[in-house]
């Protein structure tokens, strides 16, 4: 079976799974895709598995403009695959903040080049790819605060309007994270917080990651 036939029947059983209640609930929460079944992300990663790893099949899914297949391609890529060069590639696929986060988390995080993609992409413009790469920085055992902390503040001081919230949870999740690593990262993210401009968003970071850094 080629890589075709296998996308479809992988749709056909995604199609079977599909609730026209949820795709009413993310129009509602703004999450808005060309095409969406409605499909649970669990559901959808459970019947991706049985094809990984394919990565033939992982970048057609991916190229497809429907949601359960995009999200079913991070499912079945293999991460040992993904190299530098094609970070463009699963970042044009960064739409919505769902796609946001499962491009950072179950595929980019878990990728050799994970900390090429967080410095990367939290220099970009798209406040989406921004939110993406404070999540995968989360999970960079190796990454420094000092590695991005001037993209992120840059990041912090533009943030694209909607995108307030996850924006400033996904900074509270990086700095949280860089605090776990060393008493001088600890130090360093507490800093940071304090130097942010008075304001909700660094409310909001405070509030999520403060504590977790007097711990």
């Amino acid at each position: 079976m080629n890589a075709t036939s296998r996308m479809v029947a992988l749709l056909g059983e995604l199609r079977r799974e599909m609730n026209g209640a949820v795709v009413d609930s993310m129009h509602d929460k703004g999450i808005d895709y060309a095409l969406s079944y409605g499909v649970s992300i669990p559901t959808i990663r459970t019947l991706a598995r049985q094809y990984a790893p394919d990565d033939e099949l992982a970048r057609l899914l991916y190229r497809q403009q429907v949601r359960e297949l995009q999200l079913a391609a991070l499912s079945i890529a293999s991460p040992e695959s993904v190299t530098a060069e094609e970070l463009t590639f699963w970042s044009e696929g960064v739409t919505t903040v769902e796609m946001a986060e499962n491009v950072a988390t179950v595929l980019i995080a878990r990728t050799s080049v994970a900390e090429v993609a967080a410095k990367e992409w939290l220099a970009t413009e798209s406040g989406l790819l921004r939110y993406a790469a404070m999540l995968i920085g989360a999970r960079c055992a190796e990454l420094k605060l000092a590695d991005v902390a001037d993209s992120l503040l840059k990041a912090l001081q533009s943030v694209p309007v909607g995108l307030e919230v996850v924006s400033a949870h996904g900074a509270a999740v990086l700095l949280a994270a860089c605090g776990t690593r060393s008493d001088e990262e600890r130090a360093a993210a507490k800093s940071f917080i304090a130097t942010l401009p008075e304001g909700s968003l660094r409310d909001r970071i405070d509030d999520e990651a403060g504590w977790q850094l007097d711990m």
